[in-house]
């Protein structure tokens, strides 16, 4: 699961305010009821920044498994950039789609509606993996996965 803003200073911008709300209270409330996970390209993007917020970023995700990045990943994220047509720059949101994919998780959690979490994304993530023969995980908003009712 990708683990965006927990540590983050307190926003001013009201709707990032109430995300950061949600996402603190999944983590502290929630997150002990799922099979948690990170992968290295979390890692490296939470070791990026003020050496103080990398610590408790770091910290914070001490205890959940990583999953390694291979070849299949860097394949599939590749595909994945032609699809969605995301630049250079936006690399690492496919890098967490492909891991998990190739991982098979269910849910990949994130803010990010504008490259992730989306209809479009998901329709041509759909695309690709159906045509390579992969289920696509669920790209939802932390907001989205605490509304969700889960049963057996």
């Amino acid at each position: 699961m990708k683990l965006l803003l927990y540590c983050s200073r307190p926003s001013r911008d009201l709707l990032i305010a109430a995300h950061q709300e949600v996402t603190v209270d999944w983590w502290e409330n929630k997150k002990m009821d799922f099979d948690c996970y990170v992968s290295d390209f979390v890692i490296a993007e939470i070791s990026k920044g003020d050496e103080k917020a990398i610590e408790k970023r770091l910290k914070a995700v001490d205890n959940i498994e990583i999953l390694s990045e291979n070849e299949e990943i860097f394949n599939l994220a590749q595909a994945y950039t032609e699809s969605i047509e995301l630049t250079k720059s936006n690399m690492f949101d496919a890098y967490h789609m492909a891991c998990a994919t190739i991982y098979k998780i269910d849910y990949l959690l994130t803010w990010n509606m504008t490259h992730i979490a989306n209809p479009r994304t998901q329709l041509n993530l759909h695309k690709v993996n159906n045509l390579k023969g992969f289920i696509t995980p669920f790209l939802v908003s932390i907001e989205e996965f605490m509304e969700m009712k889960y049963g057996n």
